[in-house]
């Protein structure tokens, strides 16, 4: 459902406009952590939290105007696309201890295989897409498949069984940063130094913040 509604609210709004709103989905992971856990979030993980997202919307451009004309639908698919995600998350934390994380994400990728092909096939039935697909089309396909998602999803499943949602949730909000930079480096896409700015600023904040809970914990 995440992937799902991320891709659909693509169609109508921004892809940084829908960033900024898709990467709220650590703070829903802080909740439901805290209704589950019964108990409030860490104030230090609120006050990394909210910085990390403060410093992640100049990454994402910034003050835009473009933001007041947004696509009301677009929007809230893509907030719905942050909820659905950060259950996944919560999920993963639960589940995934008790049945290891490799048994998880093959699950997790099995059922999403399942359900994106009935969407699929239900939505373009006169439609043979397939059929235009080359061997170079399909070959990318199988190595994004591999590399880009259930590989991504092993480690996401790994890194939650060892240092719980919420921390999870912060550090991946370095991920826009990566991206840019990588636009980059190998792209040749502009970077601002407002994205400069807020890029360190986050990569920062992420390094005291993970420095501080090693050496507590040491």
């Amino acid at each position: 459902m995440a992937t799902l509604l991320d891709f659909h609210s693509l169609k109508l709004i921004d892809a940084n406009i829908n960033r900024l709103i898709v990467y709220t989905f650590p703070v829903y992971v802080l909740l439901l952590n805290s209704i589950i856990e019964k108990r409030l979030p860490k104030y230090k993980d609120m006050i990394v939290f909210a910085s990390v997202q403060i410093f992640l919307f100049f990454v994402l451009g910034g003050i835009d105007l473009s933001l007041t004309f947004t696509d009301k639908l677009g929007a809230l698919l893509a907030l719905l696309a942050a909820i659905s995600y950060s259950i996944y998350i919560v999920i993963n934390q639960q589940v995934g201890k008790k049945i290891g994380s490799v048994l998880f994400t093959t699950y997790a990728v099995l059922f999403s295989f399942v359900f994106i092909n009935i969407h699929f096939f239900s939505v373009f039935k006169s439609e043979n897409t397939l059929a235009f697909l080359s061997d170079k089309a399909f070959f990318i396909i199988v190595v994004m498949a591999i590399f880009c998602t259930f590989l991504p999803l092993l480690l996401i499943s790994e890194g939650i069984k060892r240092i719980g949602a919420a921390r999870f949730s912060i550090i991946n909000a370095s991920g826009p940063v990566v991206t840019i930079l990588f636009a980059f480096v190998f792209l040749s896409e502009t970077m601002t130094i407002q994205q400069m700015i807020g890029a360190v600023s986050v990569v920062g904040i992420l390094y005291i913040s993970e420095k501080s809970k090693i050496k507590a914990s040491t």
